[in-house]
């Protein structure tokens, strides 16, 4: 009876296939430089993880965090090239760092941690660094819950001060910071969406600006022609001069602005003004804040409010209701029936309650 041959491969040929294989299942996974940009290519096609396409500003803000974190990791391990070769004790010490760091605000730490944790759980769920075997670091991450900024409403003063002794409208920088805090206490506009302004989106004919709450809607957002268009044209006229781009509000190179921009100058202004900026943290998105309050306490619709500040829900806006109250009906009904007030119907007895 005939026996079955058996097929034999030959040796050298096993070696290969063993090599071939190993190099697919390369250890040290992606370079860390193409890890990122393949992360923040996700986050625009809102692909692996994301919950929709993200806005360029959004992207930018990430990218902003994760080149600074690559920095950070290639201080500590300088020969760095490959996501595997990264250490745990390496991004411990980053992230021990950061926490401990006196200088940034707890807002801005939330955001990096916000970053990471999106860049981590994209490794995750990627099929390519799955195949990669690429590590995710995001059980290092401390707990992360809402952003624990607190609200802050600066009151009327304060804000006329700043604008009053914060900017030095003389220079050309000065013009612009204090048309930006003009503009936004007369839009509300988010500072990211200033930033994003072109020239032609002051509709100079009917008093409007056009304003993109996301990077698909749009919305048009009457201005004051007495105050704020004339503004807006003073500082055309400077813009003009210098400008290497489309955008309404330019940097001292002639670019677009960032918002982190505006955060840097509006600091610098607070010192100006002589307000602490410990105590009183008066920002871009903090005169939104009070834009969006005083409206309502000046008795404007919250449906309204709505439309121009371009918050997707109503329930939204109720922190701005709750305090619109507080500065209105509240505090005017509070001065009639406090107790500690109506002790006495006096002058002299209430002087006498209280101790004096």
């Amino acid at each position: 009876m005939r026996s079955k041959a058996r097929h034999i491969i030959p040796t050298s040929r096993v070696k290969n296939l063993t090599q071939a294989w190993e190099t697919n299942k390369n250890p040290v996974g992606l370079e860390v430089d193409e890890t990122m940009l393949a992360f923040l290519r996700s986050r625009r096609m809102g692909q692996v993880s994301a919950n929709g396409p993200s806005c360029a500003r959004t992207v930018r803000e990430y990218e902003y965090d994760l080149v600074r974190f690559t920095k950070s990791l290639r201080e500590r391990q300088p020969e760095l090239k490959h996501w595997g070769e990264i250490k745990k004790e390496t991004v411990q010490d980053i992230l021990e760092e950061l926490q401990a760091n006196p200088d940034l605000r707890v807002s801005s730490k939330y955001h990096v941690y916000r970053t990471l944790r999106a860049l981590f759980y994209f490794i995750e769920k990627s099929e390519e660094c799955k195949q990669q075997q690429m590590q995710s670091f995001r059980v290092l991450l401390p707990k992360i819950g809402k952003n624990p900024s607190k609200f802050y409403l600066p009151s009327p003063a304060t804000v006329r001060r700043l604008l009053d002794n914060g900017f030095d409208k003389t220079l050309r920088w000065g013009l612009r910071d204090f048309t930006v805090a003009c503009l936004i206490l007369d839009t509300g506009a988010r500072i990211g969406a200033v930033c994003e302004m072109k020239v032609d989106d002051i509709k100079w004919d009917i008093g409007m600006v056009r304003l993109y709450a996301t990077s698909s809607e749009e919305c048009f957002v009457p201005v004051s022609k007495d105050s704020t268009l004339s503004l807006l044209k003073k500082w055309l006229r400077e813009r003009e001069k210098f400008a290497k781009t489309d955008r309404l509000f330019i940097n001292k190179f002639g670019g677009a602005c960032a918002p982190n921009t505006f955060d840097q100058s509006f600091h610098k202004a607070l010192l100006r003004a002589r307000i602490d900026p410990v105590t009183e943290p008066l920002t871009p998105h903090t005169l939104r804040h009070y834009f969006c309050t005083h409206y309502l306490v000046n008795g404007g619709g919250i449906h309204n409010l709505q439309r121009i500040s371009g918050h997707k829900q109503v329930s939204t806006l109720m922190i701005y209701v709750h305090m619109s109250e507080q500065l209105g009906t509240v505090v005017e009904e509070h001065s009639r029936v406090s107790p500690l007030l109506t002790l006495g119907n006096t002058k002299e007895s209430r002087k006498r309650n209280m101790g004096y």
